[in-house]
């Protein structure tokens, strides 16, 4: 069940800091209609545990508590944290405009977001027509 963390806690935590360094300031171009954007590179969790040199599921079992030892909890709180972290920043992107919303949507919908209306559409709408009798409102409307 539990695995031995690849990190001392510390060494985790800067890691996670040096990540959002990294993202921030590395550097992409993106054509934007007949000029480019530079835009800094936008944090994910696959690239967090490439970054760590981990794979996704160990990352995972890091927020699960699924390390060994005593600090099982911190490691789960600091990436918990970045995941948090992550959340934000492609959310405030899409919201901004400096993440295409086509292209984060998969990715937010693993944070459990729906672009996808809940519940019933049980709207109603009731046309009154005055001055006119059923026989003109049924004409006007063929």
């Amino acid at each position: 069940m539990g695995r031995k963390p690849l990190y001392t806690v510390e060494e985790l935590q800067q890691k996670v800091n040096d990540f959002f360094d990294y993202c921030k300031n590395t550097q992409v171009t993106v054509p934007y209609g007949k000029r480019d954007i530079i835009r800094s590179i936008p944090p994910t969790m696959a690239r967090l545990a490439l970054f760590l040199d981990m794979h996704p599921d160990t990352l995972y079992s890091y927020i699960n508590c699924e390390v060994k030892g005593e600090e099982s909890q911190q490691y789960s709180e600091i990436v918990a944290r970045a995941r948090r972290r992550i959340e934000a920043e492609l959310l405030e992107g899409m919201l901004t405009g400096s993440i295409d919303p086509r292209a984060a949507a998969p990715v937010i919908a693993r944070f459990g977001y729906s672009n996808k209306a809940e519940g019933e559409d049980n709207a109603t709408l009731k046309v009154v027509f005055e001055g006119m009798d059923k026989a003109q409102v049924d004409r006007a409307s063929t």
